[in-house]
This record gives C-alpha cells, structure tokens and sequence, in this order.
C-alpha cells in the first residue's frame, strides 16, 4: 500500500486518470502501466484475488471484481455492478478494455457513469469463432456481433491486434473505420526478453532442473491445454518426429483448463505427456525459451500471440500456423516457417528442417530478435498508446 501511495503521491494531481480492465490475465499490463505511469495515473481491475499483491509491488491500485468463465447472465450482472463501482469511486477520465467478457462488462459500466473515453483492444476473436463442430459458439455469434456493434458504437475506439480481426469487424458493420486502431500486439520487454541474459551455465542449470538430457534439440510450445492451441497435433509431431530424431526433446508449457468448452479430457493429457513432457504453467517462461532451440506454435487462430513474440525476442526460429496473428509475427522462410492449419505433415517437415540444418535455426533466430526489436518493443507500443490516449481526450476537451 505505501508503495501505491508514493506512486500516486509523484503524479500532478490533475494527470488524466486510466483505468485498464482485464480477466484474471491483467497483471501481464503491469510493465505497460509503468510505461504509462509518467504521464497518467493508471489502475487496474482483474478478476483474479491472487495478483493483487503483484500491483502493488509494481506501486499501483489494483480493483477486484467476479467474473465467471462460464455463460451465466446472473453472474455477469455481479461483475457488471461491481466494475460499475469500482467506475463510479475512481472517476476514471479514460476506461480501456481488454479481452472479450471484461471489454463488454467494463465498456457498458463505463457508459453508465460518463466515462469522457472508452477505449477496448479486441485481442483476437476466440473460441468463438475456432469451434466449429458444436452448436452453441454458432448460435452465439450474432448476438455477439451485434452486442460488439452496439459497445463499438458507445466507445471512442477500437484497437486490434491484427489486420484480419480488423477487416472482419469493418466487413460485418461491427466497427467504423474512423474508431478503428491497429497495434501490433501486446508487446515486450526486450531487455527482460533477451537471450543475452542467459548465459550457457545458467541454462545448464535450467535443463538440469527439469531434467532435460545433455545434447537434446529443445522444441518447445506454450499454451493452454485446450484444442484450439494445437497441443493434439503438437504431441502427434512430437511422436513421428522422435522416432526419427530421438535426440529431440518437446517442451510443453501451459495450465490445463478445465472450464473451456474446448479443454482437453484427461486422457488426452495422458496421451500428450507420453511424448511431450508438460511442465505447467510457469511465471518465469523466458528461463525456458532460454534453453529452446525452435519454438512451435501450431495454434488454429490467435490475436498476436504473445509468446511467439516473446520467442522472437529470445531469438528463436519460429514454426506456426499460417493464421490471423501468427502472420503477424512470424514471416515465412525468413524467422520460421508457416504452415497449413491442421497440417500434420507440413509441421512435422518444418520442424524437422530445422532440427537438421542448425545454419538455418540461427539464421532465422537472428532475424526473430531484430523484428522483435522493430515491431514489438514494449516502450514503443506503450508510445503509440500514450498518443491515443492524448489525442482523445484532447478531442473530449481534456488537456494534459
């Protein structure tokens, strides 16, 4: 709390108020926040108890409000009314959203009290839209759209990560292309994300600790258990290409979620883990890029994926389906390859290219580290962001 209270003690006392809104995920805007925190004074509202402490470390408020994982109206009208008090006590100058269920929830609370500018990132279309053998994602989908039309047409922008997501809400009348941004992701930090920082006893150490064997080529992946990321398809690689390749160790990175309509049953955990070895989800996942040798990612949609940016970052090659997203990171035959969705073959091969011919994992990483460096730079996002933010609360007669 003191730290919280020094922090705001060092702003103006008229410094634009932002309130970011996220799930259980938001404390990954913490080193945005403090990008931010120079100029605005910035909190945060989550739906998971356990971060708190992680804000305030970093010296900021931070709300909790209830969200339920599964479709439950009466649940959504408690976090509907709780964000609409946490709104209505901080008289936030600028409300900005993020994910799906918090950006419906926080943008309508943020209506409700006169928020002078709603902002919301789309960070990518979901399950949504990647399940496609069950009835209820197809019957949801025009209520969807037509509740995003409504939340696009009460906010004051629409950011997203990728040009497809985009062109996808411009094509449906969802958005207007005058209340429409594009950023190129999440961003990073490049020098926490740096393979320059792990020197090869260190990463020793690292193997050592998760008992990866000396001499193995690490290929690694890091999602949620659930369908739509791959894991399947990424465990039956691992099974053709060891039988070949026995030297080759498959990283598995990631919590199980149990609550998704698209989780995989414990079985099929079973199934992954007698090829790939899966060390849940960890806090530190740049340790473990650090002793990666090709990063896989055969995910059927994303936004822009975090952790790819972060591999690029670490100088790595990448592998990962030709989708919205992954495009965006990953350009095919010159940091990683592209290949077809669900495409067993194309994955193993681009895989297995890169475990033989290392000239062109080292080519390809050194290539990763640099877009990383032009494109995915954290402070410069944060940038950009802080010019959004200025231009529109100039145009609501807010000045700095």
């Amino acid at each position: 709390m003191l730290l919280v209270l020094l922090h705001e003690s060092m702003k103006a006392p008229d410094s634009p108020r932002i309130l970011l809104i996220g799930g259980p995920d938001v404390d990954t805007r913490i080193e945005l926040m403090r990008l931010l925190g120079d100029k605005y004074q910035v909190q945060a509202a989550g739906s998971n108890v356990e971060i708190a402490k992680k804000f305030e470390r970093g010296g900021f408020k931070y709300h909790y409000y209830p969200l339920a994982k599964k479709v439950n109206p009466f649940s959504y009208f408690a976090s509907l009314i709780a964000l609409f008090s946490i709104i209505r006590k901080e008289q936030p100058d600028i409300v900005h959203t993020f994910d799906t269920k918090p950006s419906i929830l926080g943008r309508f609370a943020a209506k409700l009290n006169r928020v002078p500018v709603i902002v919301a990132t789309i960070t990518g279309l979901g399950s949504l839209y990647i399940i496609r053998d069950r009835l209820l994602p197809l019957l949801v989908r025009p209520f969807y759209e037509t509740l995003q039309k409504i939340l696009s047409g009460i906010s004051d922008l629409t950011i997203f990560y990728t040009q497809d997501d985009a062109a996808f809400f411009l094509s449906k009348g969802i958005t207007k292309q005058s209340k429409t941004a594009i950023l190129p992701g999440s961003g990073v930090m490049l020098d926490r994300f740096s393979p320059d920082r792990f020197p090869e006893n260190k990463n020793n150490e690292t193997r050592m600790k998760i008992g990866i064997p000396d001499g193995r080529i690490v290929i690694t992946m890091v999602a949620r258990l659930v369908r739509s990321k791959g894991i399947l398809l990424f465990a039956d690689v691992a099974r053709k290409i060891q039988a070949q390749a026995p030297e080759t160790h498959f990283l598995l990175i990631g919590p199980r979620d149990k609550e998704s309509l698209d989780g995989l049953s414990q079985d099929e955990i079973d199934s992954v883990c007698e090829v790939v070895q899966w060390i849940g989800a960890q806090q530190r996942i740049e340790d473990f890029l650090a002793i990666t040798d090709i990063f896989a990612l055969p995910s059927e949609r994303e936004g822009i994926p975090r952790v790819l940016i972060e591999a690029a970052a670490m100088g790595l090659p990448l592998v990962a389906t030709d989708m919205p997203g992954c495009r965006e990171a990953v350009t095919n035959g010159c940091n990683g390859f592209l290949v077809s969705p669900a495409n067993l073959g194309a994955f193993e091969q681009a895989i297995i290219e890169l475990i033989t011919h290392p000239e062109i994992r080292y080519q390809f990483g050194a290539v990763s580290r640099k877009a990383a460096l032009e494109k995915f730079d954290l402070r410069k996002i944060a940038a950009r962001l802080s010019g959004i933010y200025n231009e529109l609360l100039i145009q609501k007669g807010i000045v700095l």
